[in-house]
């Protein structure tokens, strides 16, 4: 992942963020996802006094270069104690999947890895400095 494949792209003047998001398909109806990332905007300033928060990190249906609604909403990072550098774990599943197909039909668990195992899907990271996203990464993994 990188500010370079966010669209729009990001204001990151002063920063450069980059990371990886590593997705194992638990095999009983969960995701488990790993996304670690450092150079982010949200070194900028403590929290209390102004600074860039985290505001959302999810899944979207999309090809590299175009950017797309939300689909599965993964856990918003918190900040570490290392300014500018986010890592998350967690776990989605069916009930967590939010997106919607064009007859608003939630998409189901097997077309979003469809998506993901197909470069159809792609994971971002958004902070109050680039509400549409700091950095992004296609997901490119057949193993899931």
């Amino acid at each position: 992942m990188n500010a370079a494949q966010e669209v729009p792209s990001p204001n990151v003047a002063g920063f450069n963020p980059v990371g990886t998001a590593v997705f194992q398909n638990n095999g009983d109806g969960t995701v488990s996802y790993t996304v670690n990332a450092t150079g982010l905007s949200t070194a900028d300033a403590p929290v209390p006094q102004g600074g860039t928060t985290f505001t959302g990190m999810h899944i979207h249906f999309a090809a590299p270069g175009v950017a797309a609604g939300v689909v599965v909403p993964l856990t918003i990072p918190t900040p570490s104690a290392t300014a500018g550098v986010v890592a998350v774990t967690g776990t989605f599943s069916q009930a967590t999947i939010t997106g919607k197909d064009a007859n608003g039909v939630v998409f189901t668990l097997d077309a979003v890895l469809d998506k993901m195992r197909n470069n159809g899907a792609y994971i971002n990271v958004h902070t109050s400095r680039n509400t549409a996203g700091e950095l992004r990464g296609q997901v490119a993994t057949g193993g899931l």
